[in-house]
C-alpha cells in the first residue's frame, strides 16, 4: 500500500482530477483539515472564513457523507477566461491518496 502524507493548514498540494473526459491537474493550499469520521459540513460550519462568498466559492463542494481518515479542504486560485485571476478561490475536497506534496 502507497504512503498517504499528512498536511497542515498552508501547505501546497496538487492533484489530478477528471470531469467530462478532461483531465487536469489542481494546485492548492490546504485551508482545513477535517478529522476522520467527521463530516465536512461540520467543519465549515465552525469555520466562517470557509464560507466567506466573497472569499471562496464552495458551491460545488460535496457536502455529503464522510470519510474514515483524515482527509483535507484544498483552496485553489482560479483564473477568467482571459488568464487573469479571480478574487474567490475555489473550495474543493480530493482524495487523499491522490494528494502530492509541492516544493
Amino acid at each position: 500500500m502507497a504512503e498517504v502524507h499528512t498536511y497542515q493548514l498552508g501547505d501546497i498540494v496538487s492533484w489530478t482530477s477528471q470531469s467530462n473526459g478532461i483531465t487536469r491537474e489542481k494546485t492548492g493550499t490546504i485551508v482545513a483539515v477535517v478529522p476522520a469520521r467527521q463530516t465536512l459540513q461540520s467543519v465549515m460550519r465552525g469555520r466562517a472564513d470557509l464560507n466567506d462568498q466573497r472569499q471562496y466559492n464552495n458551491h460545488d463542494v460535496k457536502f455529503g457523507g464522510m470519510r474514515e481518515h483524515v482527509s483535507y479542504l484544498v483552496a485553489v486560485s482560479m483564473q477568467t477566461p482571459q488568464g487573469k485571476p479571480r478574487q474567490r478561490q475555489k473550495l474543493y475536497w480530493p482524495l487523499v491518496a491522490k494528494l502530492a506534496p509541492c516544493r
